[in-house]
Protein backbone atom coordinates (compact mmCIF):
# COMPACT_ATOMS: atom_id res chain seq x y z
CA UNK A 1 0.00 0.00 0.00
CA UNK A 2 3.20 2.60 0.93
CA UNK A 3 3.97 2.96 -3.00
CA UNK A 4 0.24 3.53 -4.36
CA UNK A 5 0.05 5.95 -1.33
CA UNK A 6 3.30 7.44 -2.70
CA UNK A 7 2.54 7.84 -6.74
CA UNK A 8 -1.04 9.01 -5.16
CA UNK A 9 0.82 11.89 -3.37
CA UNK A 10 3.51 12.11 -6.43
CA UNK A 11 0.84 12.65 -8.52
CA UNK A 12 -1.61 14.56 -6.59
CA UNK A 13 -4.55 12.42 -7.40
CA UNK A 14 -7.82 12.78 -6.40
CA UNK A 15 -9.04 9.90 -4.49
CA UNK A 16 -11.83 8.24 -2.44
CA UNK A 17 -10.09 6.57 0.89
CA UNK A 18 -12.44 3.74 2.41
CA UNK A 19 -12.48 3.14 6.59
CA UNK A 20 -13.95 -0.18 7.21
CA UNK A 21 -14.53 -2.14 10.92
CA UNK A 22 -13.48 -5.57 11.27
CA UNK A 23 -16.89 -7.24 9.72
CA UNK A 24 -16.22 -5.49 6.62
CA UNK A 25 -18.83 -2.85 6.73
CA UNK A 26 -18.18 0.97 6.18
CA UNK A 27 -17.56 2.93 8.41
CA UNK A 28 -16.74 6.13 6.17
CA UNK A 29 -14.77 7.37 3.24
CA UNK A 30 -12.83 10.65 2.40
CA UNK A 31 -12.54 12.29 -1.03
CA UNK A 32 -9.60 14.27 -1.39
CA UNK A 33 -5.75 14.49 -2.07
CA UNK A 34 -3.55 12.68 -0.10
CA UNK A 35 -0.27 14.83 1.51
CA UNK A 36 1.82 12.61 3.52
CA UNK A 37 1.94 9.17 4.88
CA UNK A 38 4.26 7.54 7.72
CA UNK A 39 4.56 4.34 8.91
CA UNK A 40 1.05 4.14 10.67
CA UNK A 41 -1.23 7.46 9.25
CA UNK A 42 -2.06 9.21 6.28
CA UNK A 43 -2.96 12.38 6.17
CA UNK A 44 -5.45 13.83 3.51
CA UNK A 45 -7.09 17.09 2.26
CA UNK A 46 -11.05 16.71 3.06
CA UNK A 47 -13.30 17.78 0.66
CA UNK A 48 -16.82 18.23 0.04
CA UNK A 49 -18.78 19.05 -3.01
CA UNK A 50 -15.56 20.96 -4.33
CA UNK A 51 -15.00 22.58 -1.25
CA UNK A 52 -12.19 22.55 1.25
CA UNK A 53 -13.20 20.32 4.50
CA UNK A 54 -10.24 20.11 6.19
CA UNK A 55 -7.39 17.63 7.19
CA UNK A 56 -8.02 14.25 7.56
CA UNK A 57 -5.79 12.01 9.65
CA UNK A 58 -6.34 8.01 9.64
CA UNK A 59 -4.66 4.25 10.50
CA UNK A 60 -3.23 2.80 7.30
CA UNK A 61 -4.14 -0.57 8.74
CA UNK A 62 -7.96 0.95 8.83
CA UNK A 63 -7.75 1.67 5.21
CA UNK A 64 -9.29 -0.92 3.33
CA UNK A 65 -9.82 0.73 -0.81
CA UNK A 66 -8.21 4.28 -1.88
CA UNK A 67 -10.08 4.83 -5.19
CA UNK A 68 -9.09 6.53 -8.12
CA UNK A 69 -11.36 5.93 -10.95
CA UNK A 70 -12.70 7.65 -13.41
CA UNK A 71 -15.10 10.02 -11.35
CA UNK A 72 -11.94 10.56 -9.38
CA UNK A 73 -9.84 11.64 -12.30
CA UNK A 74 -12.89 14.02 -13.26
CA UNK A 75 -13.57 15.34 -10.16
CA UNK A 76 -9.82 16.51 -10.15
CA UNK A 77 -9.96 17.91 -13.41
CA UNK A 78 -12.56 20.09 -12.00
CA UNK A 79 -10.83 21.39 -9.65
CA UNK A 80 -7.55 21.94 -11.84
CA UNK A 81 -9.93 23.82 -13.99
CA UNK A 82 -11.35 25.60 -10.73
CA UNK A 83 -7.91 26.36 -9.76
CA UNK A 84 -8.73 25.19 -6.29
CA UNK A 85 -5.76 22.37 -5.65
CA UNK A 86 -3.19 25.35 -4.97
CA UNK A 87 -5.50 26.75 -2.37
CA UNK A 88 -6.40 23.59 -0.76
CA UNK A 89 -2.67 22.43 -0.74
CA UNK A 90 -1.82 26.05 0.75
CA UNK A 91 -4.48 25.87 3.57
CA UNK A 92 -2.45 22.36 4.74
CA UNK A 93 0.94 24.35 4.65
CA UNK A 94 -0.22 27.50 6.78
CA UNK A 95 -0.74 25.14 9.26
CA UNK A 96 2.44 23.54 9.80
CA UNK A 97 1.38 20.12 11.53
CA UNK A 98 4.40 17.89 12.70
CA UNK A 99 3.50 14.50 11.26
CA UNK A 100 5.69 12.33 13.12
CA UNK A 101 4.55 10.54 16.14
CA UNK A 102 0.72 10.64 16.92
CA UNK A 103 2.11 12.90 20.09
CA UNK A 104 4.02 15.28 18.15
CA UNK A 105 0.82 15.95 15.70
CA UNK A 106 -1.21 16.66 19.01
CA UNK A 107 1.60 18.60 19.84
CA UNK A 108 1.55 20.88 16.88
CA UNK A 109 -2.27 20.75 16.76
CA UNK A 110 -2.00 22.08 20.27
CA UNK A 111 0.65 24.64 19.63
CA UNK A 112 -1.56 26.00 16.19
CA UNK A 113 -4.39 26.66 18.51
CA UNK A 114 -6.82 25.24 16.55
CA UNK A 115 -9.61 22.65 17.67
CA UNK A 116 -9.57 19.06 16.39
CA UNK A 117 -12.46 16.89 15.70
CA UNK A 118 -12.16 13.28 17.28
CA UNK A 119 -14.42 10.24 16.13
CA UNK A 120 -14.71 7.44 17.57
CA UNK A 121 -16.67 4.78 15.22
CA UNK A 122 -15.40 1.21 16.54
CA UNK A 123 -17.61 0.78 19.78
CA UNK A 124 -20.93 -0.15 20.00
CA UNK A 125 -21.76 3.33 20.14
CA UNK A 126 -19.92 6.36 18.01
CA UNK A 127 -17.91 9.17 19.87
CA UNK A 128 -17.64 12.44 18.63
CA UNK A 129 -15.06 14.97 20.41
CA UNK A 130 -14.72 18.43 19.57
CA UNK A 131 -12.87 21.11 21.04
CA UNK A 132 -9.08 22.09 21.29
CA UNK A 133 -6.26 20.13 22.99
CA UNK A 134 -6.20 20.62 26.75
CA UNK A 135 -3.36 17.80 27.09
CA UNK A 136 -1.73 14.62 25.71
CA UNK A 137 0.65 11.80 26.64
CA UNK A 138 2.06 8.91 24.78
CA UNK A 139 -1.15 6.92 24.64
CA UNK A 140 -3.97 9.81 25.83
CA UNK A 141 -5.30 12.91 24.57
CA UNK A 142 -7.45 15.00 26.82
CA UNK A 143 -9.99 17.47 24.20
CA UNK A 144 -11.87 20.46 25.92
CA UNK A 145 -15.14 19.51 24.30
CA UNK A 146 -17.87 21.69 23.75
CA UNK A 147 -21.45 20.36 22.58
CA UNK A 148 -23.79 21.62 19.85
CA UNK A 149 -24.50 24.47 21.41
CA UNK A 150 -20.78 25.95 22.16
CA UNK A 151 -20.49 25.01 25.54
CA UNK A 152 -17.83 23.69 27.04
CA UNK A 153 -17.78 20.23 29.50
CA UNK A 154 -16.63 21.50 32.67
CA UNK A 155 -13.80 18.66 32.39
CA UNK A 156 -11.60 17.78 29.74
CA UNK A 157 -12.97 14.30 27.66
CA UNK A 158 -10.07 11.83 27.84
CA UNK A 159 -9.82 9.57 24.60
CA UNK A 160 -7.61 6.88 24.28
CA UNK A 161 -5.47 6.83 20.97
CA UNK A 162 -6.85 3.08 19.77
CA UNK A 163 -10.44 3.79 20.49
CA UNK A 164 -9.61 6.54 17.45
CA UNK A 165 -11.08 5.87 14.43
CA UNK A 166 -9.53 8.91 13.04
CA UNK A 167 -9.27 13.10 13.28
CA UNK A 168 -9.79 15.76 11.25
CA UNK A 169 -8.76 19.42 11.62
CA UNK A 170 -8.83 22.59 10.24
CA UNK A 171 -12.54 21.98 9.08
CA UNK A 172 -14.82 25.30 8.63
CA UNK A 173 -17.36 23.30 11.12
CA UNK A 174 -15.02 23.27 13.93
CA UNK A 175 -13.29 26.28 13.38
CA UNK A 176 -16.78 28.43 12.95
CA UNK A 177 -18.11 26.59 16.15
CA UNK A 178 -14.94 27.26 18.12
CA UNK A 179 -14.71 30.79 17.41
CA UNK A 180 -18.33 31.03 19.45
CA UNK A 181 -17.59 28.35 21.95
CA UNK A 182 -17.56 29.42 25.33
CA UNK A 183 -17.24 28.07 29.44
CA UNK A 184 -20.46 26.88 31.14
CA UNK A 185 -21.39 29.76 33.50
Amino acid sequence: MNKRIEEHIKNKDYVRVYIEETAGLELTHFNGFILEQNDDLVMMIDTIDFYYDGIVFARKSDITEIRCREIQKFNKFIYEKENLIDDFFSRHLKLNLNFGTVKELFESIKENGIPVNIYCEYEKESRFVIGPVADFDAETIWVKHFDAIGEYDLKPVKLEYDEITYIKVNSPYSNIYYKYASEVN
